[in-house]
């Protein structure tokens, strides 16, 4: 089974937003959603299937604003009562709920993505 350790960056400003970015329409595993994680993807038709590993980096932020490359659309510092406003994958809203940003009830950390 392949592995995967992943970074996922929890940036917070001093006011209480969250860093977001937007994927391109035509690339990255959620294209067109905002987030920050990646958690299972479809190659074509067929799902793999992986072990991975999410290192959660929380930090706090001066405010200043990124720059992004060509590999994102946008970014957008993003309250946590907004978060409902924007198209973002469930791994994301699951990811959020688990470190607390967003209440609802938690998804345990081994969820079933093997499920259609």
């Amino acid at each position: 089974m392949k592995r995967r350790l992943i970074v996922v960056p929890l940036i917070r400003r001093a006011d209480g937003c969250y860093l977001f970015i937007k994927m391109p329409l035509h690339r990255g595993v959620f294209p067109g959603q905002w987030g920050f994680t990646v958690a299972a993807w479809k190659k074509g038709s067929e799902r793999q299937t992986m072990y991975m590993v999410f290192l959660i980096y929380s930090c706090t932020t001066d405010g200043r604003d990124p720059v992004i490359n060509e590999e994102f659309d946008a970014f957008a510092w993003i309250a946590p009562d907004e978060c409902d406003r924007y198209d973002m994958n469930e791994e994301t809203r699951i990811t959020l709920r688990q470190v607390g940003v967003i209440s609802g009830a938690a998804t345990p950390l081994t969820s079933d993505l093997s499920k259609p």
